[in-house]
Protein backbone atom coordinates (compact mmCIF):
# COMPACT_ATOMS: atom_id res chain seq x y z
CA UNK A 1 0.00 0.00 0.00
CA UNK A 2 0.75 3.34 -0.86
CA UNK A 3 1.45 5.93 1.79
CA UNK A 4 0.70 10.10 0.28
CA UNK A 5 1.51 12.45 2.33
CA UNK A 6 -0.50 15.62 1.58
CA UNK A 7 1.14 19.36 2.23
CA UNK A 8 -0.68 20.29 5.48
CA UNK A 9 0.88 16.83 6.75
CA UNK A 10 4.30 18.09 5.86
CA UNK A 11 3.83 21.77 6.47
CA UNK A 12 3.26 20.17 10.17
CA UNK A 13 6.33 17.78 9.93
CA UNK A 14 8.16 21.24 9.03
CA UNK A 15 6.37 23.14 11.84
CA UNK A 16 7.61 20.51 13.97
CA UNK A 17 11.41 20.70 12.79
CA UNK A 18 11.81 23.94 13.26
CA UNK A 19 9.41 25.34 15.63
CA UNK A 20 12.46 26.32 18.04
CA UNK A 21 14.94 27.34 15.55
CA UNK A 22 16.21 30.98 15.62
CA UNK A 23 18.43 31.12 12.31
CA UNK A 24 19.15 29.23 8.93
CA UNK A 25 21.95 27.03 11.14
CA UNK A 26 19.14 25.90 13.74
CA UNK A 27 17.13 25.09 10.84
CA UNK A 28 19.63 22.85 9.32
CA UNK A 29 20.47 21.42 12.77
CA UNK A 30 16.84 20.52 13.32
CA UNK A 31 16.57 18.74 10.20
CA UNK A 32 19.60 16.78 10.64
CA UNK A 33 18.34 15.68 13.94
CA UNK A 34 15.28 14.48 12.12
CA UNK A 35 16.91 12.81 10.04
CA UNK A 36 19.59 11.11 12.60
CA UNK A 37 16.31 10.02 14.93
CA UNK A 38 13.79 9.15 11.95
CA UNK A 39 15.39 8.02 8.77
CA UNK A 40 16.14 4.66 7.68
CA UNK A 41 19.79 4.80 6.73
CA UNK A 42 21.43 3.63 4.27
CA UNK A 43 19.28 3.90 1.52
CA UNK A 44 19.42 3.44 -2.06
CA UNK A 45 19.52 6.32 -4.73
CA UNK A 46 20.83 7.92 -8.09
CA UNK A 47 23.07 10.87 -8.62
CA UNK A 48 22.58 11.84 -12.47
CA UNK A 49 21.62 8.46 -13.14
CA UNK A 50 23.99 6.60 -11.43
CA UNK A 51 23.41 4.06 -8.20
CA UNK A 52 24.52 5.45 -4.76
CA UNK A 53 23.49 4.18 -1.49
CA UNK A 54 23.22 7.63 0.84
CA UNK A 55 24.86 6.43 4.19
CA UNK A 56 23.98 9.74 6.54
CA UNK A 57 22.71 13.46 6.22
CA UNK A 58 24.19 16.68 8.34
CA UNK A 59 23.60 20.02 8.36
CA UNK A 60 25.91 21.65 5.81
CA UNK A 61 25.60 25.30 5.09
CA UNK A 62 23.22 27.94 4.05
CA UNK A 63 24.15 27.66 0.39
CA UNK A 64 24.11 23.65 0.10
CA UNK A 65 21.12 22.99 2.31
CA UNK A 66 21.83 19.50 4.14
CA UNK A 67 24.54 17.50 2.45
CA UNK A 68 24.16 13.79 1.81
CA UNK A 69 26.95 11.32 2.43
CA UNK A 70 26.89 9.07 -0.12
CA UNK A 71 29.15 5.93 -1.33
CA UNK A 72 29.86 4.55 -5.06
CA UNK A 73 32.32 1.77 -5.55
CA UNK A 74 33.95 2.20 -2.25
CA UNK A 75 34.51 5.83 -2.45
CA UNK A 76 32.27 8.30 -0.32
CA UNK A 77 31.50 11.73 -1.19
CA UNK A 78 29.62 14.20 -0.09
CA UNK A 79 26.53 16.41 -2.12
CA UNK A 80 23.86 18.40 -1.79
CA UNK A 81 20.90 16.22 -0.14
CA UNK A 82 18.39 17.76 -3.19
CA UNK A 83 20.53 16.44 -5.63
CA UNK A 84 20.19 12.93 -4.70
CA UNK A 85 16.65 11.11 -6.15
CA UNK A 86 16.56 8.85 -2.88
CA UNK A 87 14.39 5.25 -3.41
CA UNK A 88 13.97 5.10 1.08
CA UNK A 89 11.05 4.03 3.05
CA UNK A 90 8.18 5.85 3.89
CA UNK A 91 9.72 7.41 6.85
CA UNK A 92 12.75 8.80 5.54
CA UNK A 93 10.72 9.56 2.23
CA UNK A 94 8.49 12.27 4.57
CA UNK A 95 11.08 13.85 5.81
CA UNK A 96 13.03 14.29 2.34
CA UNK A 97 9.49 15.67 0.93
CA UNK A 98 9.25 18.35 3.79
CA UNK A 99 12.50 19.30 3.41
CA UNK A 100 12.19 19.86 -0.80
CA UNK A 101 9.17 21.60 0.51
CA UNK A 102 10.65 23.61 3.15
CA UNK A 103 13.43 24.96 0.94
CA UNK A 104 13.55 27.20 -1.57
CA UNK A 105 13.80 25.95 -6.03
CA UNK A 106 16.98 28.12 -5.88
CA UNK A 107 18.48 26.76 -2.84
CA UNK A 108 20.69 30.18 -2.68
CA UNK A 109 20.03 30.15 1.22
CA UNK A 110 16.76 29.60 3.15
CA UNK A 111 15.75 33.21 3.39
CA UNK A 112 13.36 33.01 0.28
CA UNK A 113 11.33 30.71 2.22
CA UNK A 114 7.88 31.55 3.09
CA UNK A 115 8.44 29.66 6.28
CA UNK A 116 11.53 30.92 7.31
CA UNK A 117 9.74 34.58 6.90
CA UNK A 118 7.02 33.19 8.84
CA UNK A 119 8.54 31.46 11.88
CA UNK A 120 11.81 33.09 11.83
CA UNK A 121 12.85 36.06 10.11
CA UNK A 122 10.38 37.77 13.12
CA UNK A 123 12.93 36.32 15.79
CA UNK A 124 15.59 37.59 13.99
CA UNK A 125 14.21 41.25 13.38
CA UNK A 126 13.04 40.94 17.20
CA UNK A 127 17.04 40.06 18.18
CA UNK A 128 17.96 42.62 16.11
CA UNK A 129 15.83 45.88 17.16
CA UNK A 130 17.06 44.55 20.67
CA UNK A 131 20.83 45.12 20.09
CA UNK A 132 20.22 48.57 18.15
CA UNK A 133 21.04 46.85 14.61
CA UNK A 134 19.27 47.14 11.82
CA UNK A 135 18.31 42.84 10.44
CA UNK A 136 19.95 41.28 7.75
CA UNK A 137 18.62 39.19 5.17
CA UNK A 138 21.36 37.02 4.51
Amino acid sequence: MTQTTTNAELDNLIEEITVDCNDEDEVLMGFEGAFDENASLPCPGTVVGEPVELLSVSAGDQRRGLTATCQRAGRSYEIALLDINIHADPATSRLIAAYRRFTPADVTGIVGNPFYAINIAPVLASSANRSGSPPTSN
